[in-house]
């Protein structure tokens, strides 16, 4: 980061006197002294180290054989396979090492990025702030002009001080755990070249698909805050958003998708929470109807909490959880950060049948194949569906997919091409798992009878995947929404015809509903409670 791409917190400083100008030992001016050249050249230096050793080792095994022919004696044979271990030793100290250096490497230049979108973020909001306010012109009267500006400003510097501070933060916390693998003794066993739990930062991400994906869309996103059109400005910063309450929850972050040009203002995205490089479980989940990419802040708290109880019960295994807004979503554009009259009577529309979810199998099929080219090839891959995406994921699953599991969330109907679990190419009906609600009207004839009239389709969702014809595994959790008191006739009804309190994408994830998704996501299918289908 250059001093020239900081000038923006200059700029903020000067309305907040808390705050240091970028001097020498301001986080800005921290942050653009950063170099990687060095660290990456001693990464360079002991992986040639390790080469030498890994090739005189492979002299040396074969010399041994020569050694036990030419000496009777054991003690020639056993000082040089002592040589040689010792040389095995050294070798996996230097490459975890090495793995080290470069990952810390890969932490500093992923915090400036960040820095310089944060730096941006400021500036995009401080170049829409209005030149006066009501609370100005009042203030104007009293003696105290552009009150409101000033605040604001104050408030946008505070928070780009703090962001840049928590960037700060995560590189000296990556340097603190390689002076720990730097000064590993090679002597006390592989166990004591490990920082923590875990291993030191894995080698080489920058060669992963998920890294370079997500330093690609985080740069079109940068551009996007720094352009002219409103509509973009915001659509990256709500992604923006997402990308740090994903990084606050999991510790990572990735933005898989970014095309905030993608269905008429809607855009489509995608965000990793978790690391897909080195997760043992990977789960996709994709939200139904009434959501939009410009807010995911509640699919990335449920994701979270997935990727949080599947730890839990799989303490050993990594999993990262990908929240997919990939999709023309019927009934996003009160959320979108643009629309049209005749967009939004569309999107309203789409609500009323599989139409939509059919047109996004393709792109969710796609997407999937990219997100699994991420993951370890031996990772398991779960994707999860609520509601309309419940639908999408049906309609997906008729191509050949690299995925192991499928759950269908509070699903009007598995689509219009697919009549049972036994139609899915590449996943076992055993691994079709159901979860609906018998009080949830989404998932009860009603909802049919109504799309049904504005359609004129006599299976506007397709067949119910709760349905015992249907045979998939039905998951047996009762709904996290209490019972409806009260003996009236909007009482009675609603326990009728079923009450649309439980039709959330958070009441199908939390309770047993998340325990029993959980899991699945991690393969423990014979924990979770079945029952027969209606």
């Amino acid at each position: 980061m250059t001093g020239d791409s900081l000038i923006g917190s200059a700029m903020l400083a000067q309305h907040m006197p808390e705050l240091d100008a970028p001097g020498q030992g301001s986080p800005a001016a921290r942050l653009a002294s950063l170099h990687t050249g060095q660290l990456r050249d001693a990464a360079a230096h002991l992986a040639g180290v390790l080469s030498a050793l890994t090739a005189g080792r492979t002299d040396g095994e074969s010399a041994i054989g020569e050694i036990s022919r030419g000496w009777s004696a054991p003690s020639p044979r056993i000082g040089s396979g002592r040589l040689l271990l010792t040389a095995q030793e050294t070798a996996v100290l230097l490459l975890r090492q090495a793995a080290a250096i470069e990952g810390v490497c890969v932490v500093i230049d992923r915090a400036v990025f960040d820095a310089r979108i944060d730096v941006h973020l400021a500036l995009a909001e401080l170049k829409h702030l209005r030149d006066a306010t009501w609370v100005d012109q009042v203030g104007g009267i009293f003696g105290v002009p552009q009150a409101a500006k000033a605040l604001r400003i104050n408030g946008i510097a505070r928070e780009l001080d703090a962001a840049l501070r928590g960037r700060l933060a995560s590189v000296e916390a990556a340097l603190d755990s390689l002076r720990s693998g730097l000064a590993a003794d090679p002597t006390t066993g592989p166990d004591a070249l490990r920082g923590g739990r875990d291993p030191l930062l894995r080698p080489d991400p920058v060669m992963n698909p998920a890294y370079r994906t997500d330093q690609r869309n985080r740069a079109a996103l940068a551009a996007d805050l720094g352009s002219d059109d409103p509509t973009r400005i915001r659509f990256a910063m709500s992604i923006l958003h997402s990308l740090r309450e994903a990084a606050d929850r999991s510790g990572s972050a990735a933005l898989i998708v970014y095309d905030p040009g993608a269905y008429a203002g809607q855009g489509r995205a995608a965000v990793a929470v978790g690391d897909l490089t080195t997760a043992t479980n990977v789960a996709v989940v994709v939200p139904g109807i009434a959501n939009s990419p410009s807010q995911m802040a509640g699919g990335i708290d449920l994701a979270a909490d997935l990727r949080d109880e599947s730890m839990t019960q799989s303490p050993g295994e990594q999993t990262a959880v990908v929240v997919w807004y990939g999709y023309d979503i019927p009934l996003s554009w009160p959320k979108d950060p643009d629309s049209s009259l005749g967009t939004d009577i569309r999107d309203t529309v789409a609500a009323a049948s599989a139409q939509s979810a059919a047109a996004a199998a393709p792109v969710l099929a796609a997407d999937l194949r990219t997100i699994r080219s991420m993951s370890q090839s031996s990772a398991r891959v779960t994707v999860l569906g609520f509601s309309m995406g419940s639908t999408t994921v049906s309609e997906a699953a008729r191509y050949d997919l690299p995925v192991d599991s499928l759950v269908l969330m509070g699903s009007p109907g598995a689509g219009w091409d697919t009549r049972s679990a036994a139609g899915y190419p590449s996943v076992p009906a055993s691994q079709v798992y159901i979860l609906s609600y018998d009080q949830d009207p989404i998932t009860l004839p009603v909802t049919d009878n109504l799309a049904s009239r504005v359609t004129g389709l006599a299976e506007p969702y397709g067949t119910d995947p709760a349905s015992k014809a249907f045979g998939g595994t039905n998951i047996d959790v009762s709904t996290n929404v209490a019972a409806l008191a009260g003996t009236g006739l909007v009482a009675s009804l609603l326990r009728v015809g079923g009450d649309p309190r439980h039709h959330s994408m958070r009441n199908y994830m939390q309770g047993r509903a998340l325990a029993a998704e959980g899991s699945i996501v991690v393969g423990r299918g014979r924990d979770v409670p079945v029952k027969p289908g209606r």
